[in-house]
């Protein structure tokens, strides 16, 4: 057997080979290392260390730190949790980039025992006859995840290279639940103050226009002029709103608050119309009198009157709703159905062809206004007030007249709310006028072009000509902006106070999320101990992947037919031929050929 030798030189070790040097099986009798003579070095030889577990000191220091940034990770959290990001501005740095510098070195100290533990498992395992590939994939399973991988696919390795493998594949995912474990949540902190006006009176400090009179009104607050217009012209369900004061844009009324409005309610009469012939016309009417007539060439779709005794159009007084309360007073509406025109029996019946538009019975709406105490609650969102109407309450025991003041007292809290006499006379009187009037078209059988008395009626008759709601919709909109514009008047009583918000962050801590960092940890320090047990059992040095292992501990013989121009490729092919196994000698030991498959597995 040709012997190999090793010279120093310039502190160089030389090793000549003969690379054609074929490595027979060691003989079981063979007690000796077959390795031909010794290599003499001529550096210091070390002494075997005093104790055993220092050779592990590495991965027991490593493993050590990974705890200590564990822990500290978990402090963190501790302190953070429920606390506002902005009362941790000191800092200097968010607690998330902290937290992700202390699992990177969490992540990679733990990786160190980790890997020398499947690194250790590789030298464990071939003390029993193995083919030199599972020596091989255990190896690299030792330095990252995608060779763990490739090691639990192949199922090599045994219980610790697969414990350790797997352990280095969760570990990449242990900086990921680190951070997770911390979420912030928007929160708005209390920092400063917000208003939002209130009505509590209504005094009548002006005059208004009479409509279609040319005359005029005294006890009418100015602000009102333009309430009807708005309402009536703006589409239903529209969102009337207040000005209210809000330092921060997010803002909240935590208890409601009270304010004097007016409010409508609506009830359908129709079953109270009659249809009455009338020289070969058909009329409607109410039990009051009040309807929709028709002439010779004259179709009236629409007739609106209010229970107010309108100068020149008289008083018709209410149908569904009783004269006492805090009545401003109701609107009648007698008109055709949306779609439709009101049926003319024997003219636009449905028995006549000649008819264009879907003729039917009108309906009949009345709708009371009054003075009620509206209970509410507002809040700012991102710049945007939404203020709910949460209540609303009427006095039912007392009527107006034409000397005392209108007080409403709040169930709720005792205030009075109060609208003084004239007001509710000048508000009668200016408002009624307005929506009073009719609509008509020249010929019964084929509508043409509407005729309005006034552009407030062709409002109102659109409406109703497209929602069977549209009057009771129109209302309403006209009772909410008188509401809002009662809360403009300057002698009103100061505004209800809220609260302003600033938006801000508040730490929560998932500790769920550290369930997996934990449990890497543990389970780790059990793989540790557990490699560290064997290979004192075992007797073995602990060299895990120590790449000066291979070198003074390798295949002692080349392989028969080998070339150092040999590929990665036949290197492995070589690999699953040949069966390993470690022997130990007085030296250390060596990697030596225990036999030849003679083809590939």
């Amino acid at each position: 057997m040709a012997h190999n030798s090793l010279e120093a030189k310039n502190d160089e070790f030389l090793l000549d080979y003969d690379p054609h040097t074929r490595i027979e099986p060691k003989s079981p009798y063979q007690n000796v290392d077959p390795v031909a003579s010794p290599i003499g070095i001529r550096s210091k030889q070390h002494s075997q260390s005093p104790s055993f577990l220092l050779a592990w000191k590495g991965e027991i220091l490593s493993w050590l730190g990974s705890l200590a940034f564990f822990i500290a990770i978990v402090g963190i959290l501790i302190y953070v949790d429920k606390k506002l990001l902005s009362d941790l501005q000191y800092l200097r740095v968010t607690p998330n980039a902290l937290i992700g510098l202390l699992a990177t070195f969490a992540q990679s100290l733990l990786l160190k025992p980790v890997n020398s533990a499947v690194g250790q498992a590789k030298w464990l395992r071939s003390l029993q006859k193995r083919p030199i590939d599972d020596f091989r994939v255990i190896d690299e399973a030792s330095r990252g995840a995608w060779g763990g991988l490739q090691l639990l696919a192949a199922r090599k390795g045994g219980w610790i290279a697969s414990s350790g493998a797997a352990a280095t594949i969760a570990a990449l995912a242990m900086h990921t639940f680190f951070q997770e474990a911390l979420h912030f949540e928007a929160v708005y902190t209390d920092t400063g103050h917000a208003s939002i006006p209130i009505a509590r009176y209504v005094n009548g400090t002006a005059s208004a226009p009479i409509a279609g009179t040319g005359g005029s009104t005294s006890d009418v607050d100015p602000e009102l002029l333009l309430a009807p217009y708005r309402a009536l012209y703006s589409p239903v369900y529209t969102k009337f709103t207040t000005t209210a004061y809000c330092s921060t844009g997010n803002c909240t009324w935590d208890q409601p608050y009270e304010s004097l409005g007016i409010c409508n309610t609506c009830q359908n009469i129709t079953d109270k119309l009659n249809a009455i012939v009338v020289d070969d016309h058909t009329e409607y009417q109410l039990p009051n009198g009040f309807g929709l007539r028709n002439t010779d060439d004259d179709l009236f779709l629409l007739n609106v009157t209010t229970s107010w005794e309108n100068p020149g159009a008289g008083s018709w007084g209410y149908i569904a709703f009783n004269e006492s309360g805090s009545n401003l007073f109701s609107v009648l509406a007698v008109g055709a159905r949306n779609g439709t025109v009101p049926i003319q029996i024997g003219l636009n019946d449905n028995d006549d062809d000649t008819a264009l538009i879907p003729s039917a019975p009108p309906i009949a709406l009345e709708c009371l206004l009054q003075y009620c105490i509206r209970t509410m609650n507002a809040s700012f969102v991102n710049g945007v007030l939404q203020e709910t109407v949460l209540s609303s309450w009427t006095d039912q025991s007392q009527g107006l007249d034409s000397v005392n003041d209108l007080t409403l007292r709040s169930p709720r809290t005792g205030i009075e709310f109060v609208v003084k006499n004239d007001a509710v006379s000048g508000m009668q009187t200016w408002l009624s006028p307005i929506l009073v009037g009719d609509v008509y078209d020249y010929y019964i059988k084929y509508l043409t072009a509407p005729i309005f008395s006034t552009p407030i009626l062709e409002s109102i008759y659109m409406a109703m000509n497209t929602s069977s709601t549209g009057f009771q919709d129109l209302m309403d909109n006209l009772a909410n902006v008188l509401s809002f514009e009662f809360r403009t008047f300057k002698y009103q009583p100061p505004p209800a106070n809220g609260t302003a918000f600033a938006p801000d962050s508040r730490a929560v801590v998932v500790w769920e999320w550290l369930i997996l960092p934990a449990f890497e940890l543990v389970a780790t320090l059990f793989l540790l101990v557990a490699v560290i047990l064997e290979t004192k059992r075992k007797d073995l040095v602990p060299w895990g992947n120590s790449a000066l292992a291979y070198i003074f501990h390798g295949l002692n013989q080349r392989p028969e037919g080998g070339s150092y121009r040999e590929t990665q490729d036949d290197m492995e092919k070589s690999a699953r031929e040949l069966l390993v196994k470690f022997e130990l000698y007085d030296n250390g030991g060596h990697l030596v050929v225990a036999d030849h498959l003679g083809e590939e597995i």
